[in-house]
């Protein structure tokens, strides 16, 4: 039986995998609004986040998960199809 260890390495690396893709999909929104000429602000507002533009920011930054229904959201509003930001 694998030692836990190696479970954890494993864990690991799968979770650094997961996060570089959440990052690339933040990289490929903020360049799509930037596209658009939109603030972070003003697509915080379109999906439904009118109080804050930090969570568009952290978005971008890769540091929250979102989800799909999210992912649909935000290319709507970028007016982009959803595999323009998650061709990767």
């Amino acid at each position: 039986m694998p030692s836990s260890k190696k479970w954890i390495t494993i864990f690991q690396i799968m979770e650094e995998a997961l996060d570089s893709r959440y990052a690339r999909l933040g990289e490929a929104i903020a360049k799509k609004r930037a596209e658009e000429g939109l603030t972070q602000r003003q697509l915080a507002g379109m999906i439904g986040h009118t109080s804050s533009h930090s969570y568009v920011y952290r978005i971008e930054q890769g540091k929250v998960r979102v989800s799909f229904e999210l992912i649909i959201k935000i290319a709507d509003a970028l007016n982009v199809k959803v595999s323009d930001l998650i061709d990767f």
